[in-house]
């Protein structure tokens, strides 16, 4: 499900630009017999130029000398190598700006021209130039962090993903990211991290024209390319309107010819940071995340009772391991599980799972890392242990305390890093190395070497459950077992206790915290006002969505990470908001589909009135119509977390996490043909959800944008319980 942020993001700007070729034929054919046919061109890519900042601002690549020289803004400072933290040798720009001698000028290409660089900002700047190829006069070129490309030469103008029309926030603040961008004489591409984010077709707004006065409905994207292969600079951190600011590039490398998509994804992508194993126990054991590794169950001494998949009334299909070891009067069996961080290298892990043990057993296992000589087991006691290279500890060992309850689900995560570990019971953390109920080992909790257990993990070929440490197999039902090659955050942790597939904290940025491949966007419609970041003295950062009518509308777009979810049966979505007004009708958030291909379209929405209207592939109702009533049930000028859950029966509104409306319990209501809340047919909610591509802020009702603040946005692929709430109130609460 996840594919966590990368934790040191690397960015590399590739652009691409394509030059169609020719090829000169002789005059007079070869003597009959003796033609041969032409070689074809070499159109793969060949670096030209690489900056690596090691010692000066020299590229030698080809022996080739092309040496970069540094200049000054006003009041600026001069440009200086120095030492990063994660790459070595950098080039520092803070007021100043790098003029290299185009490589490309004159060269003569097959397919295109390609560049590529690492690139961190300490802030995002989304005005100035990362790079540009310009003559210092009247053509240039240049490309910014907002992912907005310029363009402006005797071929016209051209404007992508412009930042007076929407912000992309596609980057980070102080990681380092890869970044390519292709073109062609029919179009471009933009790849950011890795993955295609923006092309000719998919992008945030884009005008072209003859002059700024003329638009025209076609580019000749041929003008780059000879604006590239014609001017005499290529400039890093200059070439827009506005100085850029400060900013870290290493590794500025130039191309002839054009990158595959592989190429894109640039060097050393292939460590970033992400969920690299979950076991479902859907009937099987498949690893979701790489459906090549299947694990099996081997019995080492017949089961009286086996151990099997079970239908669970809470979880659906579990894995139910019984209680075994050998001479056991039920024998014993284990799984064994394909370990995906095999010869991985690691500085830092999660494990999570969910645990339902049937009785109280102190000793024997849940999961087990064995791989010959060295030993780590958890188990669903609270006892976690390890021994072998690197020394040995007992963390809970017959600690009644630890005990997870009998009977019932709990989800636990350890994290674990060289120097630390930590224990998540349901989100909550409930042990670390300075806190737990019993601890005994060759060093104490504090300054017990960790990475043995990494080192663990990088030898050992598979996971176990229920696998021999000193003890064996525990009696527990267990369920998605997931493994990250990182640690998550205590934020992602907690949103993984309650299914959820988003989580926005709108700390600063709009990345999906459960799948970093998706992050929002913000823009306006007509002449509203795009949402912004603030500072609230309650919630930290918050996004400020502004007021706006249907067609000027304040509008963040999320991609709906329901969609597609044939297995879907229930869903919830809960936000902090702080409304700004009395504004009654205006939208909180929406599903909107508007592609009625799948014969399903249409939108559910909720406004400050806790309005909860759905029109669409099958009926409307209006639950709250504000004509009809004020409920005034979410306060105005006051943070309030307001939930609301879906299923076959119905749909609930809580308001700070006491249930405040359902099909049974509300101050108005209407729907087609005269039908009643309790008899409406709520499949066509789950249905519309399924279906969405897009998940609003601020869109998708017939009326605008709220006026509102918003903070911890979670959406949830099941229907919460009032339980859950009440508790996802208190944990999020400030």
């Amino acid at each position: 499900m996840k594919t966590k942020r990368w934790t040191s993001l690397c960015m590399a700007l590739t652009a691409t630009f394509y030059l169609a070729g020719c090829q000169n034929w002789g005059e007079v054919d070869d003597p009959s017999g003796n033609q041969k046919v032409p070689e074809k061109p070499d159109t793969s890519a060949k670096l030209l130029a690489n900056f690596t900042f090691e010692e000066n601002l020299n590229s030698n690549e080809n022996e080739t000398l092309i040496t970069g020289e540094s200049f000054v803004y006003t009041n600026g400072n001069e440009p200086e190598i120095i030492n990063d933290s994660d790459k070595g040798k950098v080039l520092h720009l803070n007021g100043g700006y790098l003029r290299i001698p185009n490589p490309l000028k004159g060269v003569a290409v097959q397919t295109g021209a390609s560049i590529s660089m690492f690139v961190k900002m300490p802030q995002i700047d989304i005005e100035g130039a990362l790079f540009s190829f310009t003559d210092d006069g009247a053509s240039k070129l240049f490309f910014t962090a907002n992912a907005f490309l310029n363009y402006d030469g005797n071929g016209g103008f051209l404007e992508v993903n412009k930042p007076t029309v929407a912000i992309t926030n596609i980057f980070s603040p102080k990681a380092w990211h890869y970044v390519a961008l292709t073109f062609t004489e029919k179009g471009y591409a933009i790849y950011i991290d890795g993955k295609k984010r923006f092309d000719t077709h998919n992008n945030m707004g884009s005008t072209s024209g003859k002059t700024r006065a003329v638009d025209v409905g076609t580019f000749d994207y041929s003008n780059i390319t000879k604006l590239i292969t014609s001017v005499p600079y290529l400039y890093i951190g200059y070439g827009a309107e506005k100085p850029t600011k400060e900013l870290y590039v290493d590794e500025i490398k130039v191309f002839t010819n054009t990158f595959s998509d592989e190429d894109a994804k640039g060097p050393n992508m292939g460590s970033a940071e992400k969920m690299v194993a979950e076991y479902k126990f859907d009937g099987n054991f498949k690893n979701s995340a790489d459906d090549s590794q299947v694990g099996e169950l081997i019995t080492v001494e017949a089961q009286a009772t086996p151990s099997a998949f079970f239908k669970d009334p809470v979880r659906g299909m579990v894995w139910q391991q019984q209680e075994g070891w050998p001479g056991n009067a039920n024998g014993w069996a284990y799984t064994q599980l394909p370990n995906p961080l095999k010869d991985v290298p690691l500085t830092g892990i999660t494990i999570s799972m969910w645990m339902n043990p049937t009785k109280i057993n102190h000793w024997d296992q849940v999961f087990v890392l064995n791989d010959g000589t060295s030993k780590y087991w958890l188990n669903a006691a609270g006892y976690m242990g390890f021994n072998g290279k690197g020394g040995f500890f007992d963390c809970n060992q017959d600690a009644a305390p630890a005990e997870l309850p009998v009977g019932s689900w709990s989800y636990v995560t350890v994290t674990i890093t060289p120097k630390a570990f930590a224990i998540y019971v349901n989100g909550e953390l409930t042990y670390h190395t300075t806190k737990y109920v019993k601890w005994a080992g060759t060093a104490d909790a504090t300054s017990f070497d960790y990475q043995s257990i990494l080192n663990l993990f990088t030898a050992s070929e598979y996971l176990y459950l229920g696998y021999e440490t000193f003890w064996r197999a525990a009696p527990c039902m267990v369920d998605d077992l997931r493994l990250y090659n990182y640690v998550l955050s205590s934020k992602e942790i907690m949103a993984a206790t309650y299914s959820a597939t988003a989580y926005y904290d709108f700390s600063d940025n709009l990345t999906n915290l459960i799948d970093a491949g998706q992050v929002a966007t913000l823009d306006a419609l007509g002449s509203g006002t795009v949402p912004q970041f603030e500072t609230d003295v309650v919630r930290g950062s918050v996004l400020h969505q502004h007021f706006g009518a249907a067609v000027n509308a304040s509008r963040t777009t999320i991609v709906n990470p329901l969609q597609g979810r044939t297995d879907l049966i229930g869903a919830t979505v809960s936000a902090w908001v702080k409304r700004e007004d009395n504004n009654n009708w205006d939208a909180i958030w929406s599903f909107f589909d508007e592609d009625n291909s799948d014969k399903v379209e249409g939108k559910l929405y909720l406004s400050p009135n806790a309005y909860l209207g759905f029109n669409g592939t099958g009926g409307y109702f209006d639950c709250n119509w504000p004509e009809s009533t004020d409920t005034k049930a979410i306060a105005v000028g006051e943070w309030s977390m307001v939930t609301t859950t879906f299923d076959a029966t119905g749909f609930a509104i809580y308001v700070n996490g006491a249930m405040v409306f359902d099909k049974n319990t509300h101050k108005a209501w209407g729907a087609i043909d005269g039908i009643t809340a309790s008899a409406f047919n709520y499949n066509l909610l789950i249905n519309l959800i399924k279906s969405s591509p897009r998940f609003y802020l601020g869109h998708g009702s017939w009326w605008g944008s709220a006026a509102l603040l918003i903070s911890d946005l979670m959406i949830c692929d099941k229907t919460l319980t009032a339980g859950e709430i009440s508790k996802l109130y208190t944990q999020t609460k400030k």
